[in-house]
């Protein structure tokens, strides 16, 4: 079976109505006789007096000149057919009015046909092809039946052309109601959109950020530490990392309290995060008190100038720590290591050396740094 559209099928079932319904309206034909003969006035009606179409009678409208005319369709824009005359007050008197109507008043619907009583002095053929008439035929040709005739074409037109303006009319709006719709639609997927958005980046944060110092938790951290090796055993450039923790910090929680000792950690991952500026760095928390920061394209000579940098953002913070066997404020032991990665090495060698120099940081007294080269400070 084929889908139809929902516009498509709204035209036809319209259509469907439109065909049922037109035909059965109650009301008059609107006729309008203009001639300047009142006696083609009585003779037109006479002959039409018994006239119905389509389950409607006529109603006869009356004008003796052309500007009287234009007046009568100015107030009566529904007249279904005109008998026009053309020559009245002027030699071209019908033939001004036809272009009034379908030029002036831009009215496509009314079916107009000419009379004239001097054939020849307006040639047929010019003007049918210059004006948009239905018909045009001498007072003499319009016998009773001629008459007859000549209206029930004119009106089967009109009827045909009307219900077609209706039909496009209510087409229009109907596009216009759903265009409105599907409009609406758009906006409110573009909503549901951005909201998935939010939620999925709320849920990446939630994935991949530790909860407590909102920095980039242990998962986040191993899955770039992956990245990068890859990427940079590629580019052959150097990878570094600097891992540290807080020196004492049992000692800490056990004087301070946990949720102090959550608010250290906390101050301290977030200072250490705004001085780790470069947008390919990465600073995670590790586990525990242990924190990691990832370089990029960082050689070990860099690697130290950020630690250093490090070095004094913590001791700037000068966050007390009475118990701790070193100084009586917060003090961090480092270790950084830094390689060339290649496909042959695997990525875990890089934090055995930084775990190894951290190691030895605390054997030769904690609050410094040392790197797998074992350069102490």
């Amino acid at each position: 079976m084929i889908d139809t559209d929902p516009i498509i099928a709204d035209i036809l079932e319209f259509a469907d109505e439109t065909d049922d319904n037109s035909s059965h309206d109650c009301g008059f034909w609107k006729i309008l006789i203009v001639d300047d003969e009142s006696e083609i006035h009585s003779i037109t009606q006479l002959s039409l007096e018994d006239f119905i179409f389509d389950h409607k009678k006529l109603q006869f409208l009356n004008a003796y000149s052309g500007i009287e005319a234009r007046q009568l369709i100015s107030a009566h824009p529904d007249v279904a057919v005109i008998l026009l005359d053309v020559i009245m007050e002027s030699d071209d008197a019908g033939l001004v009015t036809a272009k009034y109507i379908r030029e002036t008043l831009q009215n496509r619907a009314m079916r107009i046909v000419l009379r004239t009583g001097q054939a020849g002095l307006v040639p047929e053929r010019q003007v049918i092809i210059d004006y948009d008439i239905d018909d045009y035929k001498t007072k003499t040709e319009f016998t009773s039946h001629r008459l007859f005739t000549t209206i029930i074409t004119a009106l089967r037109s009109y009827r045909s052309y009307t219900e077609l303006e209706l039909l496009n009319c209510q087409l229009e709006q109907r596009v216009e109601a759903r265009t409105i719709e599907l409009q609406a639609e758009i906006e409110r997927r573009k909503k549901v959109e951005i909201a998935l958005k939010e939620a999925n980046q709320k849920l990446e944060s939630l994935v991949n950020i530790d909860g407590l110092t909102m920095v980039a938790n242990r998962r986040c951290f191993d899955n770039r530490l992956t990245e990068e090796w890859a990427w940079l055993a590629r580019q052959r450039q150097w990878l570094s990392l600097i891992l540290f923790d807080l020196d004492f910090f049992k000692l800490y929680n056990d004087f301070y309290g946990h949720l102090a000792g959550d608010s250290c950690l906390t101050e301290v991952a977030q200072a250490i995060y705004k001085k780790v500026t470069r947008a390919g760095d990465l600073v995670a928390r590790y586990g525990g008190e242990e924190f990691a920061i990832l370089l990029p394209n960082t050689n070990l000579d860099g690697a130290i100038v950020v630690t250093q940098r490090i070095q004094q953002t913590i001791q700037d913070l000068a966050i007390p720590h009475q118990p701790s066997r070193v100084k009586p404020t917060v003090t961090i032991s480092i270790g950084i290591s830094a390689m060339l990665p290649t496909p042959e090495i695997a990525h875990h060698k890089l934090i055995e050396q930084a775990d190894q120099a951290l190691y030895r940081a605390k054997q030769q007294g904690r609050d410094r740094y040392c790197t797998h080269l074992e350069v102490s400070k």
